[in-house]
């Protein structure tokens, strides 16, 4: 099941049991298998708090925008 939540620029996908975080349509955060994860690329201010927001503060994995982006199509 695929399940969406969006605002003007945050858009949350959850697919199974991944859930995805996009800031203005570009991948910066994912929970996967229970893990966290978020891209090392500075983007904005927004996309920050974007990224914060959605991981809740919590420590994670940071990894290279390509790594990101892989992970989440695994």
């Amino acid at each position: 099941m695929v399940t969406i939540q969006s605002n003007k620029s945050m858009h949350i996908v959850t697919i199974g049991k991944n859930t995805l975080c996009f800031s203005y349509f570009t991948l910066v955060a994912l929970i996967k298998n229970g893990q966290h994860y978020k891209t090392k690329q500075y983007y904005s201010v927004t996309t920050s708090k974007h990224i914060n927001q959605f991981l809740q503060d919590s420590r994670a994995i940071e990894l290279e925008q390509t790594e990101l982006e892989n992970l989440a199509t695994q």
